[in-house]
């Protein structure tokens, strides 16, 4: 399996859920004022 599938299985796994993982390239995502990644976007 690649990647993205062994992360997703991992979470199910550990956390009982079904994640949902974007893999994006590196420093692409968006950082806030206090220079923290946002890492997390809920969607429900």
């Amino acid at each position: 399996t690649d990647l993205k599938s062994k992360i997703e299985q991992k979470i199910k796994e550990t956390l009982n859920f079904k994640g949902i993982v974007d893999l994006v390239k590196p420093d692409s995502i968006e950082r806030t004022k206090m220079g923290k990644a946002r890492r997390v976007i809920r969607d429900y």
